[in-house]
C-alpha cells in the first residue's frame, strides 16, 4: 500500500481530472445544464464616463454631446437560481455582419464605455459585443439560438422593461447607479 504522502498527489490529480471533466457548465458530458432565468444588466454611463481618462473611437463616453445620458445595456446573462451562471458554452466566434442591421441601435443603447478591447472566450480580444455574445449569448439556448436573436432579444427586453422611464403606477423616480433586472423570457 502506498504511503499517505504518495496518496495525496494522486488524490489531487484525480480531483483535478474530475473538475476538468465536469467543465464550466456543470455537466460531465459537456452539455450545458438548463439555466433558470435571464438577468438584464444595465450600466449608468455617467459613473463610468466620469472615470474615463483616455478617449478612443470605440468609447461612447468620448462622444461629447452625443455621449449616452440614460442607462445602457451591459448584457443579457443566463443565470442559475443557485447564484452561479454558465459562460462560454460553445465555440461561436462573433461576426459583426450577423448584426449589421442592428448597429445603430446597439451603438445607442448598448455602447462600449471603455477603450480597451474586451476579452472573449475563444477569439482573444475583440469588441464589447463579441465578449457579451461569446461569454453569455452562447449559453442562452434553447431560448435564444443565434447571434442575431441574442442581440435583438436583448434590445427588445431593454425596451419592454425600461427602468429609465418612471412607471405610471409610481409617482417617484428612483435614481439607480447599477440595475440588474431579473426576468424569465416567455416564448
Amino acid at each position: 500500500m502506498a504511503s499517505l504522502s504518495a496518496q495525496i498527489p494522486l488524490c489531487l490529480a484525480l480531483m483535478m481530472a474530475a473538475c476538468l471533466m465536469i467543465g464550466i457548465n456543470g455537466s460531465i458530458d459537456g452539455a450545458q445544464r438548463e439555466f433558470d432565468y435571464f438577468a438584464l444588466s444595465l450600466q449608468w454611463p455617467g459613473t463610468i464616463c466620469h472615470k474615463t481618462r483616455h478617449c478612443c473611437s470605440s468609447n461612447a463616453c468620448c462622444r461629447g454631446s452625443n455621449s449616452p445620458t440614460e442607462f445602457t445595456i451591459h448584457g443579457l446573462w443566463p443565470d442559475y437560481n443557485d447564484g452561479t451562471w454558465p459562460s462560454c458554452c460553445y465555440r461561436s466566434q462573433f461576426d459583426v455582419k450577423e448584426i449589421s442591421t442592428l448597429l445603430d441601435a446597439l451603438e445607442k443603447y448598448w455602447p462600449s464605455l471603455y477603450c480597451g478591447k474586451s476579452s472573449t472566450c475563444f477569439s482573444g480580444k475583440g469588441l464589447f459585443w463579441a465578449h457579451e455574445w461569446e461569454k453569455h449569448g452562447t449559453c442562452s439556448s434553447p431560448v435564444i439560438r443565434d447571434e442575431y436573436s441574442y442581440f435583438i432579444t436583448t434590445l427588445n427586453v431593454y425596451f419592454k422593461y425600461n427602468v429609465t422611464v418612471p412607471s405610471r403606477s409610481y409617482r417617484c423616480c428612483l435614481v439607480l447607479v447599477r440595475v440588474v433586472a431579473y426576468f424569465v423570457l416567455q416564448i
